[in-house]
């Protein structure tokens, strides 16, 4: 019984300082999704009227986009690997059919925030989506003003799945449980 009570005394005290340690990450995590919905679009009165309407919609896009990728916690980010496949088939829906309709805008067209999550759901879609949608990105680049560095990064991530050297080295990959930059 001495030695329950006493190995009790000892467990007790880091479990709880585990479950608040965790707590304050899910805490952490929380405030970034809420800050990304609060902040706001930076680019809205210079926009066309037309396009306004999307950044409410776009804003969640891009937070669902983030819901459980941005956990630091890795076992925690795997339990929650289906919610954010589902999230992931939502906005991937969302993207494709503006895209469609509307193309690949810059910043003054649509606001950084459609962009925005255009770019990062695109990056998370699957290889096909990203060699589908390529041509239109290269093209927003040279007809339209949209940012190089997206179309790079989109670049990168193709190249990486396809097992090919990365050109700008904006990728990473976990190599001994550390994350290195992908061979360029």
């Amino acid at each position: 019984m001495k030695l329950f009570l006493l190995i009790l005394l000892f467990v007790f005290p880091f479990s709880t300082g585990c479950d608040n340690k965790k707590k304050e990450m899910e805490d952490r995590h929380a405030q970034k999704l809420k800050l990304m919905g609060s902040v706001p679009e930076i680019l809205f009165d210079q926009m066309p009227d037309s396009m306004k309407q999307w950044v409410p919609i776009f804003t969640k896009v891009w937070q669902d986009d983030q819901r459980y990728r941005s956990i630091e916690d890795q076992d925690m980010l795997h339990r929650y690997e289906k919610e954010q496949a589902i999230l992931d088939s939502v906005n991937l829906e969302t993207v494709t059919k503006f895209i469609d309709r509307y193309g690949i805008p810059n910043y003054q067209q649509a606001g950084f925030k459609v962009s925005q999550a255009i770019k990062i759901v695109i990056q998370h879609a699957p290889l096909s989506i990203q060699e589908k949608y390529y041509p239109a990105f290269v093209e927003a680049v040279k007809n339209k003003g949209y940012p190089s560095v997206n179309l790079g990064m989109l670049e990168d991530r193709i190249n990486m799945r396809n097992n090919r050297r990365q050109y700008y080295g904006t990728q990473l990959m976990q190599y001994k449980n550390k994350w290195t930059l992908y061979p360029w």
